[in-house]
């Protein structure tokens, strides 16, 4: 039963929602600093990485930059104008009529989450492409399309924000296209590389060891795109109870308040991640680190080109040969930076999502 929305509880559930978003932003400060931490970290450990070394990985540390300063600028925006909404409200009633309009400062932070997403995905997809390249580009139009879709759906936020018109239906779709979309290019990478470790450990048996750079990037994928996707699940979900159930909160049959301070509590977790899931892998990347193995440092397996046993059995120098190109390029090509072996984007989330 939906609550009776007298001048008293409507007060209430204001200063509610207030202190969600108000926690929403610090924690999103607050990972606006462990993004900082990690790519401070990942670039002094760049620099100190020999020349040879490098190669390939400059674009990701830019990149991981990039979404850093987008995150940051977004975040930046969003704690400017929770000061100035309580500085000019003295109760709920008043900061949910203040806030029921967008002003430059969200249109500005829907811009922000856009270009995270557009730097995060973006990379995914060329990682994407690089595996791709050969024999099955096709398979990359539906996430190209999917790409573009929650591109077209974000500026149509914006310019509906800047109309002074509700995003609420155009928002969740983009919600729900991000997620989709993170989640399916992840599962193309990880099975392409997946299949890719398993054909070579069939052709060349005794180089198993040496393919084991191949787990290790699906583990750094799983680990980083994981999270985000749970993420991006409940948040949909979340969002969705009151589409589906009313037209709007103060029909809610449920607890308003709980589901505000509920969806503020999964958004902030979402679009964090957006940012952080590819951050991760850069930062694991270039750190050699994994949660499955955070005892042992892989520095030196990720600074390894692809090798091949060299036994005392003859039959298998043809086939390694033939196969060396194909192989040593897609390890090459996988431990060169953030998204895809490894792989940002939606990032953001989903961020995004």
């Amino acid at each position: 039963m939906s609550p009776v929305w007298t001048k008293e509880y409507t007060n209430e559930y204001g200063l509610v929602y207030l202190k969600a978003q108000y926690a929403n932003y610090v924690i999103t400060m607050a990972t606006v600093g462990i993004q900082l931490f990690m790519n401070s970290y990942a670039l002094v450990v760049f620099f100190e990485t020999p020349a040879e070394k490098r190669l390939g990985r400059a674009l990701y540390m830019v990149s991981g930059w990039m979404i850093f300063i987008f995150y940051a600028v977004g975040a930046s925006f969003d704690m400017a104008r929770m000061f100035r909404d309580l500085l000019e409200a003295s109760n709920g009633i008043e900061y949910m009529e203040i806030t029921s309009s967008y002003t430059w400062m969200e249109v500005l932070n829907l811009i922000a989450m856009l270009l995270v997403f557009v730097v995060g995905d973006g990379l995914l997809l060329y990682r994407c492409y690089l595996l791709l390249a050969v024999g099955r580009l096709w398979l990359l139009a539906l996430p190209v399309l999917m790409y573009m879709s929650v591109i077209a759906l974000s500026i149509s936020n914006t310019v509906l924000a800047l109309r002074g018109k509700p995003v609420y239906r155009t928002g969740l779709s983009s919600d729900i296209l991000t997620f989709m979309t993170n989640f399916l290019i992840t599962s193309m990478l990880c099975y392409k590389l997946w299949s890719s470790h398993r054909d070579f450990a069939r052709s060349l048996p005794l180089a198993s060891k040496r393919l084991g750079i191949y787990r290790a990037v699906i583990r750094i994928l799983v680990e980083s795109a994981l999270p985000l996707t749970v993420a991006g699940i409940i948040n949909v979900t979340i969002t969705y109870i009151p589409t589906v159930t009313s037209s709007s909160i103060t029909v809610y049959p449920g607890d308003p308040k709980a589901l505000v301070v509920a969806y503020e509590c999964v958004a902030v977790v979402h679009y964090a991640l957006q940012a952080l899931a590819p951050q991760m892998i850069i930062f694991r990347v270039t750190t050699g680190r994994s949660w499955a193995r955070a005892n042992e440092s892989s520095a030196e397996a990720l600074s390894l080109s692809l090798a091949f046993a060299r036994g005392p059995h003859p039959e298998d120098s043809t086939l390694s040969v033939r196969l060396a190109g194909t192989a040593g390029q897609i390890a090459e090509e996988g431990w060169s930076g953030p998204h895809a072996t490894p792989i940002s984007s939606r990032s953001g989330s989903t961020q995004g999502m």
